[in-house]
């Protein structure tokens, strides 16, 4: 897929979504622009959302050099309005 991609004429962002398995910031950064780093985060019922949102930012720095100008960790997604067990400084 790399290979097409870069074969295509037009400005693209690409990006790999594998939940940050399989060392993704070791061969991503080479082709795509943003990869995540992390697992979904998990909210609802008997789930502390903070906790996740939290785990997922401290997992997404691990690997914080290969990140910059063209190439971005992408912990997944920020939980503002969406529940109830947060304050607004979490």
């Amino acid at each position: 897929m790399a290979n097409e991609i870069a074969n295509i004429e037009r400005p693209m962002y690409y990006a790999i979504s594998n939940y940050g398995n399989e060392n993704v910031t070791e061969w991503a950064p080479s082709f795509a622009q943003s990869w995540r780093t992390s697992l979904d985060v998990q909210w609802g019922e008997h789930t502390n959302s903070f906790y996740n949102v939290q785990s997922n930012f401290i997992r997404n720095q691990v690997k914080r050099e290969v990140a910059g100008p063209g190439g971005f960790n992408d912990p997944d997604m920020l939980l503002i309005g969406a529940v109830d067990d947060m304050t607004k400084e979490e």
